[in-house]
């Protein structure tokens, strides 16, 4: 309303087992939710002089100056600010308040459950499914439920308490829906318990696009994609909050593997570690995906931008990991043989996936020299290229210290 600007805010009490569910306007710009309302200035400086202020300020569409209100101003003049008793004003026309109870509301049991035991809860063709995020929030955004049918059904824990897996497009869209109403920022908020879409492939991912999640992403996270973008295309400084980087220490991990699988079929990706390992996106001449990244999860495999950082696998640090150099040698031998390691080595195949996602080099080195052990004893070894599997060594990985 004018110069002002208004949201509902909600808040659930429990009397007696039963939710009730609370909605209120208020003033985006409070930051005291107890001071003082437009009866309390009547109360202090008498009803007669609020209410002349009342009858100049409904002139107005904007906060007026001193000056064109000065007679009526004068005896609050020094006392409190004008935008206040203006903003004040305001909020006294757009006051409403309602509330009802679940009961009456036909809600779902679950929106008790979620609201009074855990953050995030998913109730399917209207049963009740359990929990997605079972702890409790200390943020006034952090509870929700979402409601689900037909083939985005979730799958459950044997006490039914607790979602165990989700389709992959189904996770995506909750996890859409819970960064714009910025509720992925919570401290404590992982996805590690949920089932499935970790080893989703590349090709999985691909399935979700053009679908209607994969557009309402798009159309109402583009600003937060692009500063991803170009984060992704400046120096590295270290350690930032939900920046995207393999490890995925964040609740944002879901969409950012989305956007890795989005930017890998995209664009031709090129690393510089010189730079800070620097990313650049150079668009693809033709339209068809890199088929030899399918068997793996997004994992931003990146072409070196020089012969300097085709030395490098990737950053020693897991933590701070962008990409994967993929004409490094051995991930050279690691896209040739994928094929034959997943069907025949798929423990082998998934431990060094897991290895370059989320473990430092050292743990890297020590694991992949020890598979590389294991399949050197093989007696048979199904086409895979055992013979040329590299032995790795510290100097194949970019330490950001030492540059």
């Amino acid at each position: 309303m004018g110069d002002q600007t208004y949201e509902v805010r909600v808040k659930v009490d429990f009397k007696e087992n039963v939710a009730e569910i609370g909605l209120w306007s208020r003033n985006k710009s409070t930051v005291n939710y107890w001071g003082d309302d437009w009866n309390d200035l009547k109360r202090k400086y008498g009803v007669e002089k609020v209410v002349d202020l009342e009858m100049k300020f409904a002139e107005y569409t904007a906060c007026p100056k001193v000056e064109e209100i000065a007679e009526i101003w004068k005896p609050f003049s020094g006392r409190m600010d004008l935008y206040e008793a203006w903003r004040l004003y305001n909020d006294s026309l757009q006051e409403a308040y309602m509330k009802a109870k679940t009961t009456e509301m036909e809600c779902p049991d679950s929106v008790q459950v979620s609201s009074k035991y855990g953050r995030i809860a998913c109730v399917y063709n209207g049963i009740a499914a359990g929990d997605l995020v079972p702890y409790p929030s200390q943020y006034e955004n952090g509870c929700g439920v979402f409601l689900l049918r037909d083939t985005w059904k979730p799958m459950v824990d044997i006490s039914r308490s607790k979602v165990s897996e989700l389709p992959l497009i189904v996770l995506l869209a909750i996890c859409g829906i819970l960064s714009k109403h910025q509720m992925l920022d919570q401290p404590g908020l992982r996805w590690e318990g949920l089932g499935g879409w970790r080893n989703s492939t590349l090709k999985d991912w691909r399935k979700i696009k053009n679908s209607q999640p994969d557009m309402w992403l798009w159309k109402n996270q583009e600003y937060i994609f692009a500063e991803i973008k170009s984060m992704l295309q400046k120096p590295l400084r270290g350690v930032i909050a939900n920046q995207l980087t393999l490890y995925g220490n964040s609740g944002y991990v879901v969409i950012h593997r989305y956007l890795i699988a989005s930017f890998q079929d995209q664009y031709r990706l090129l690393i510089n570690y010189e730079e800070g390992q620097t990313i650049t996106f150079c668009e693809k001449d033709g339209h068809e995906p890199d088929e030899i990244y399918d068997l793996f999860p997004p994992m931003m495999f990146c072409m070196a931008a020089s012969d300097q950082s085709r030395r490098y696998i990737c950053c020693e640090d897991a933590f701070i990991r962008r990409g994967i150099t993929a004409d490094h040698p051995f991930i050279i031998w690691l896209l040739n043989n994928a094929a034959q390691l997943k069907q025949y080595y798929q423990r082998q195949f998934q431990q060094i996936v897991d290895c370059l996602c989320q473990k430092n080099a050292e743990e890297i080195m020590r694991e992949c020299n020890d598979i590389r052990k294991q399949l050197t004893a093989f007696p048979e070894h199904h086409g895979v290229e055992v013979g040329s599997f590299p032995q790795l060594s510290k100097n194949d990985f970019w330490y950001i210290k030492e540059n």
